[in-house]
């Protein structure tokens, strides 16, 4: 990799010239220190975007899409990708035309005949989320029907990893050599297999079963010297790890044994209650007028709750085994008959599996629909 503080060379490895990528507040040019704008470039409130680098715009929209791990790419046969898999966390990567947590290549999106960050920029859902942004306004934003998409396999052609135009216009890029460019969660890199540009779509691409992998990372870097220049020095990275954007992730794990409820306690029942007391007719817990709901509260997690009326016959019985330490139990105030039972005082007896017991009263004032 270059000097970070001097153009945006991100890789070499074997059978590529060179590999790009787009860094915030660094030269996009690669052969001209100091450039920080594209030709022709962005513009903001109607001026020449002079105050940040335009290599920040695509990673700010895309940039949370990233994650931490180790993302193998493997070549088929003529030029082909057999597949996109990220290693750390075993999941495939899923191709996605529109940037997402995904992968696809950008072919020549702005018709200048060769592939260069412009292209990156028209991307859908970029190219809108760019226009937003206030260093990155006035885009050259195409309509909606002109809006790129990424496809499945690469494009080969000319590429262009230079900043500056010449003439200031798109079809002035000068082509730097031949390859592709791909998207990977977040990031967009120009791949140079060739520093001829002449080769083109004819650039030879890797062989099949070639396996190339990016690592990628999540954090902040910062500079101890100069920060905010074009020389910066002293170079930390601080690692922020975040929710992965990662389709198709699975956490499992295994419990050696059920969660045990502490042992009960002869005041296990100090606390219980009916809610509310007294019931009048209807409570805000109730749905309709049919879906009475009278609740005892502060329950353990096994008991069995007997209703009585006030001479002693039994009304109904609730059976409450709530392992998840809900502590509620419902009564729908209808009796074993299943009739809404008459207004008046009951008493409530509660035991549990170990034998401990409660016995309350509560009081209904009820109006049968």
């Amino acid at each position: 990799m270059d000097h970070p503080a001097y153009s945006i060379r991100v890789g070499h490895i074997a059978g590529v010239d060179s590999i790009y990528g787009p860094i915030s507040h660094i030269d996009v040019d690669p052969l001209t220190a100091g450039v920080q704008n594209y030709a022709p470039p962005f513009v903001s409130g109607g001026g020449a975007n002079t105050v940040r680098t335009n290599m920040q715009c695509l990673p700010y929209v895309v940039a949370a899409l990233g994650r931490q791990a180790d993302i193998e790419v493997t070549w088929g046969a003529g030029g082909t990708i057999a597949s996109v898999r990220d290693v750390t966390n075993h999941v495939n990567v899923p191709f996605h035309a529109i940037p997402q947590a995904g992968y696809g290549f950008i072919g020549d999106a702005n018709g200048n005949g060769r592939i260069d960050w412009r292209d990156f920029d028209r991307l859908e859902g970029v190219a809108q989320a760019e226009a937003d942004l206030g260093f990155c306004a006035d885009t050259l934003d195409p309509s909606p029907g002109a809006h790129a998409f990424l496809v499945n396999q690469p494009v080969f052609g000319k590429v262009t990893v230079r900043g500056a135009s010449p003439d200031g216009t798109l079809a002035g890029w000068t082509a730097t050599g031949s390859g592709f460019g791909i998207y990977i969660n977040g990031q967009a890199f120009i791949f140079q297999l060739s520093p001829d540009s002449t080769l083109g779509a004819a650039v030879p691409p890797p062989a099949s079963g070639t396996k190339w992998t990016v690592r990628q990372y999540a954090g902040v870097v910062a500079a101890a010297t100069n920060a905010g220049t074009t020389t910066p020095g002293g170079y930390t990275y601080t690692p922020e790890p975040g929710s992965p954007a990662i389709p198709g992730m699975r956490v499992t794990f295994s419990v050696q044994q059920p969660t045990q409820a502490a042992t009960e306690t002869a005041n296990v029942l100090d606390s219980v209650h009916t809610v509310p007391d007294p019931y009048y007719v209807a409570n805000a817990l109730e749905i309709t007028a049919n879906q009475k709901v009278l609740k005892f509260v502060n329950l353990p997690p096994q008991a069995i709750i007997r209703i009585y009326s006030v001479s002693g016959v039994l009304v109904n019985v609730i059976a409450h085994n709530d392992p998840g330490l809900g502590g509620e139990a419902t009564w729908n105030l209808r009796n074993r008959n299943n009739q809404f039972v008459a207004s008046g005082v009951y008493f409530y007896h509660i035991e549990t599996p170990q034998g401990h017991t409660k016995i309350g009263r509560f009081t209904v004032v009820n109006f049968a629909p």
